[in-house]
C-alpha cells in the first residue's frame, strides 16, 4: 500500500487482473489486465543470449553467468564433507595453549571435532570439583574445530583435568553402549520372529 499526497493505491491480484483502489474516486476499483512477462523458463537460448549480453562481465564476476536460479554447488565453495573429520596430514588432533592472564588455565585447540565432543567434555570437567571453569566456543561455523578453555585450582592443572575427563568419559560411553547392546539382543530373543526395528 503507497499513499501519493490524497491518492491511496493498494495492488493486488484479483483473477488475473491488477486492481487498484483510488482514494479519490472513494475506493472504486479500476482494473487493467497484468503486464505480459518479460521473461520466460531459461532455455539454452535464454542462456547463450545472457552470456552474449553479459560478456564483459563474466570474468570478473562468475556468479553472474546463468540466469537467476541455475547455481551448481562446485561454484558455491562448499567443502566437501569427509574433510570435517578426516585428518590431514600434518595436522593435529589437540593443541593447548597456555593462558597468561589468568593461573592454571589452558585453551585446547580440538581439530575435526563440534558441539558433541565440545559439550561432553565440559560436562564432564564441571563435575570435577579442583575445576574451576571450563567453557568451550565454536570459532567460526563453517570450519570444524572447537576450542576448550579449561581453569583449575592449585591441586591440579588443566591438562590431568581434560586427560581425567576424557577416561571418564570413555567410561559412561562403554557403559552406554553395552547397555544398549544387552538391550537390543533381549528385544530380539523376545520378539523372535521380527528383523531389526
Amino acid at each position: 500500500m503507497s499513499t501519493y499526497g490524497r491518492i491511496t493505491t493498494v495492488n493486488r491480484l484479483d483473477e488475473g487482473e491488477l486492481v487498484e483502489i483510488d482514494g479519490r474516486t472513494r475506493g472504486q476499483k479500476v482494473k487493467r489486465p497484468l503486464p505480459k512477462p518479460t521473461f520466460s523458463l531459461a532455455s539454452d537460448e535464454a542462456i547463450a543470449r545472457h552470456k552474449k549480453e553479459n560478456f564483459s562481465t563474466m570474468s570478473r564476476q562468475p556468479w553472474r553467468n546463468r540466469p537467476h536460479g541455475f547455481t551448481d554447488v562446485a561454484d558455491l565453495g562448499i567443502p566437501d564433507r569427509f574433510e570435517l573429520f578426516i585428518m590431514q596430514d600434518g595436522e593435529e588432533k589437540v593443541t593447548a595453549v597456555d593462558e597468561t592472564r589468568v593461573p592454571n588455565c589452558v585453551t585446547f585447540t580440538f581439530n575435526k571435532e563440534d558441539h558433541t565432543l565440545g559439550n561432553m567434555l565440559r560436562a564432564q570437567l564441571l563435575k570435577d570439583p579442583k575445576v574451576l571453569f571450563a567453557g568451550y566456543k565454536i570459532p567460526h561455523p563453517l570450519f570444524p574445530t572447537f576450542e576448550l578453555r579449561v581453569q583449575t585450582n592449585d591441586e591440579t592443572n588443566p591438562r590431568a583435568a581434560v586427560v581425567k575427563a576424557s577416561q571418564e568419559l570413555i567410561k559412561d560411553l562403554t557403559i552406554f553402549r553395552n547397555n544398549f547392546t544387552r538391550e537390543w539382543e533381549l528385544k530380539k530373543m523376545i520378539e523372535p520372529g521380527k528383523e531389526g526395528m
